[in-house]
This record gives C-alpha cells, sequence and structure tokens, in this order.
C-alpha cells in the first residue's frame, strides 16, 4: 500500500532527477499539479558537505586560477610551435628558388617568391594522375570508415553490454602498444 502512495520517477528523465534524492525520501522533489516548478539543485554534491569542489566540474578538470590557466597556454603555444614550425618552413621552402633552398644560413622565409616548383612538380607526367587517385583513395576509404564505425560506436556506447566493453577495451589497449619494429617489415 506504501509503494502505490510514492510516486515513481520519470524513465527518462533529465538531471534534475538523477541527482534528486529518490522520491520516498523526501516529497519536495516532486513537482505537483499546482506548483510551477521544483526547485532542485543540478550541482553534485561532492564529499566535503555539499560544496563544489575548486577546479572540478562535472565535465572534467578546468583550471581553477588565472595563473594555472596562463601557464597551461602557454605550454600550448609552445608544443604548437614545436609541432607546427617544421610544416611552415616546409611550406615557405616549397616558394624559394633553388639557390635559397640550400643557402647557407638558411632563411625562414624565401627571398624571392616563385611558384617555379609547382609548375615543375605537375607538369612531369604521372604527377597530376597520382595527385588525384591518392585524394580519391583518400575520400572513399574516409567515407567507407566512417560508414562502418559510426553506427558502430553509437551501437557499442548506446547499449552497455559485456562484449561491447571488452571491445572498447581492447580497442584501446591495441592503440596505447606501440607497433613492433619487425612487424612492419615485410618479409617474403
Amino acid at each position: 500500500m506504501l509503494a502505490a502512495a510514492v510516486p515513481e520517477r520519470p524513465r527518462h528523465a533529465g538531471t534534475a532527477y538523477r541527482n534528486a534524492p529518490a522520491p520516498h525520501q523526501t516529497e519536495s522533489i516532486m513537482p505537483s499539479r499546482t506548483a510551477t516548478a521544483p526547485q532542485t539543485t543540478t550541482e553534485p554534491a561532492s564529499a566535503s558537505g555539499g560544496r563544489k569542489r575548486r577546479g572540478v566540474n562535472r565535465e572534467g578538470l578546468e583550471a581553477g586560477k588565472r595563473s594555472t590557466r596562463t601557464i597551461l597556454w602557454i605550454l600550448l603555444a609552445a608544443a604548437l610551435v614545436l609541432y607546427g614550425f617544421p610544416f611552415l618552413y616546409l611550406l615557405f621552402t616549397s616558394f624559394k628558388t633553388p639557390i635559397d633552398t640550400i643557402a647557407v644560413p638558411p632563411t625562414i622565409l624565401p627571398k624571392e617568391w616563385t611558384l617555379d616548383n609547382y609548375i615543375n612538380a605537375l607538369g612531369r607526367n604521372g604527377v597530376p594522375a597520382s595527385f588525384i587517385n591518392s585524394i580519391q583513395t583518400a575520400v572513399i576509404s574516409t567515407l567507407l570508415s566512417l560508414i562502418l564505425a559510426v553506427p558502430a560506436a553509437y551501437g557499442i556506447t548506446r547499449y552497455k553490454t559485456a562484449s561491447g566493453r571488452v571491445f572498447i577495451m581492447a580497442a584501446l589497449v591495441t592503440r596505447m602498444v606501440p607497433r613492433s619494429p619487425s612487424a612492419s617489415r615485410w618479409r617474403p
């Protein structure tokens, strides 16, 4: 008889119901027909008496102090420069003349900008056809990967089964383990 008097939570409720205590614990959580809206909080209570911990939110970690955020931005900029500089240097070198390319000391920007290297490369036999073939292969393989991977990923994450969890862990472990140098060599 008591179970019939306690209102049941909606099956697919939002975070206000998910973080709220069960209806039999408190009656003020469930909205009544006369009330306008329940006064519930969507913030999860931490172990320290309901206060929000500093630097942690529901989505993940975030920098709490301005100095920490500044250091993170500086580290990000340094990583961008370290990884991006070789590609920029390669791009700028493609616009240099052959003499500027082998000049000592090397310069980052070309003294004389030219498109002769591109004209020479695209004028050779087979280069435009190989370029188009590479683009076609990349587009087709990307589309096939997306057509197969997106529904599979949705199914694995939507229907949380034991075999799905095993598959996710196996995929993660195989991505973390480096490839053996001897496995990459082709032997007849």
